[in-house]
Protein backbone atom coordinates (compact mmCIF):
# COMPACT_ATOMS: atom_id res chain seq x y z
CA UNK A 1 0.00 0.00 0.00
CA UNK A 2 0.80 3.63 -0.11
CA UNK A 3 1.45 6.11 2.65
CA UNK A 4 0.06 9.59 2.20
CA UNK A 5 1.78 12.12 4.42
CA UNK A 6 0.38 15.62 4.62
CA UNK A 7 2.46 18.24 6.29
CA UNK A 8 2.93 21.95 6.56
CA UNK A 9 6.38 23.45 6.35
CA UNK A 10 6.89 27.04 7.38
CA UNK A 11 9.67 28.16 5.09
CA UNK A 12 12.13 30.67 6.51
CA UNK A 13 11.57 34.17 5.27
CA UNK A 14 12.66 37.74 5.68
CA UNK A 15 9.57 39.86 5.36
CA UNK A 16 7.68 38.61 2.32
CA UNK A 17 10.72 36.92 0.72
CA UNK A 18 11.58 33.26 1.19
CA UNK A 19 15.18 32.62 2.21
CA UNK A 20 16.04 30.30 -0.69
CA UNK A 21 19.17 28.62 0.67
CA UNK A 22 17.56 27.91 4.04
CA UNK A 23 14.43 26.56 2.28
CA UNK A 24 16.66 24.37 0.09
CA UNK A 25 18.31 22.96 3.23
CA UNK A 26 14.92 22.11 4.74
CA UNK A 27 13.37 20.61 1.59
CA UNK A 28 16.51 19.01 0.17
CA UNK A 29 18.22 17.70 3.31
CA UNK A 30 16.10 17.81 6.47
CA UNK A 31 12.79 16.59 4.98
CA UNK A 32 14.25 13.51 3.22
CA UNK A 33 15.96 12.42 6.46
CA UNK A 34 12.70 12.84 8.38
CA UNK A 35 10.88 10.75 5.75
CA UNK A 36 13.53 7.99 5.92
CA UNK A 37 13.42 7.89 9.73
CA UNK A 38 9.66 8.14 10.12
CA UNK A 39 7.95 6.66 7.07
CA UNK A 40 10.18 3.84 5.85
CA UNK A 41 9.19 0.51 7.37
CA UNK A 42 12.78 -0.65 7.75
CA UNK A 43 13.46 2.29 10.08
CA UNK A 44 10.56 1.43 12.40
CA UNK A 45 10.13 -1.08 15.20
CA UNK A 46 8.10 -3.88 13.58
CA UNK A 47 6.40 -5.00 16.82
CA UNK A 48 5.37 -1.47 17.73
CA UNK A 49 4.13 -0.85 14.18
CA UNK A 50 2.07 -4.06 14.23
CA UNK A 51 0.56 -3.10 17.61
CA UNK A 52 -0.29 0.35 16.26
CA UNK A 53 -1.96 -1.03 13.14
CA UNK A 54 -3.99 -3.50 15.23
CA UNK A 55 -5.02 -0.67 17.56
CA UNK A 56 -6.21 1.42 14.60
CA UNK A 57 -8.14 -1.56 13.21
CA UNK A 58 -9.80 -2.07 16.60
CA UNK A 59 -10.67 1.62 16.78
CA UNK A 60 -12.23 1.55 13.30
CA UNK A 61 -14.29 -1.51 14.19
CA UNK A 62 -15.48 0.05 17.46
CA UNK A 63 -16.46 3.25 15.65
CA UNK A 64 -18.46 1.19 13.15
CA UNK A 65 -20.40 -0.39 16.04
CA UNK A 66 -21.42 2.82 17.83
CA UNK A 67 -24.38 3.74 15.65
CA UNK A 68 -25.76 0.18 15.72
CA UNK A 69 -25.77 0.29 19.52
CA UNK A 70 -27.16 3.84 19.70
CA UNK A 71 -23.93 5.13 21.24
CA UNK A 72 -22.01 8.30 20.48
CA UNK A 73 -18.59 7.51 21.94
CA UNK A 74 -16.46 4.79 23.48
CA UNK A 75 -13.98 5.22 26.33
CA UNK A 76 -12.37 2.10 27.73
CA UNK A 77 -12.27 1.66 31.49
CA UNK A 78 -8.78 2.49 32.70
CA UNK A 79 -8.18 5.09 29.99
CA UNK A 80 -6.23 8.17 30.98
CA UNK A 81 -7.86 11.21 29.43
CA UNK A 82 -4.73 13.24 28.81
CA UNK A 83 -5.76 16.92 28.87
CA UNK A 84 -4.83 19.11 31.81
CA UNK A 85 -8.44 20.34 31.98
CA UNK A 86 -11.48 20.97 29.82
CA UNK A 87 -10.13 24.39 28.92
CA UNK A 88 -6.41 23.53 28.73
CA UNK A 89 -5.06 21.26 25.99
CA UNK A 90 -1.68 20.83 27.69
CA UNK A 91 -0.87 17.29 28.85
CA UNK A 92 -1.98 16.30 32.31
CA UNK A 93 0.67 15.63 34.94
CA UNK A 94 0.74 11.79 35.05
CA UNK A 95 0.88 11.83 38.86
CA UNK A 96 -2.51 13.59 38.92
CA UNK A 97 -4.21 11.42 36.28
CA UNK A 98 -7.21 9.38 37.37
CA UNK A 99 -8.08 6.35 35.24
CA UNK A 100 -11.56 6.56 33.69
CA UNK A 101 -14.19 4.23 35.16
CA UNK A 102 -17.66 4.03 33.67
CA UNK A 103 -20.68 3.69 35.93
CA UNK A 104 -21.69 0.00 35.85
CA UNK A 105 -25.15 0.85 34.47
CA UNK A 106 -23.56 2.49 31.41
CA UNK A 107 -20.94 -0.16 30.63
CA UNK A 108 -21.16 -1.86 27.25
CA UNK A 109 -19.08 -4.80 26.07
CA UNK A 110 -18.09 -5.45 22.47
Amino acid sequence: GNIIAQLTINLPARGRSILGQAAEEILGNVLPIMVQRGLYYRALNANRMKAHVESVEDQCWLQSQLNHRHLVAFVVNGAILPRKSGVDDHPMDPSQAVPFVSPKRLEVSF
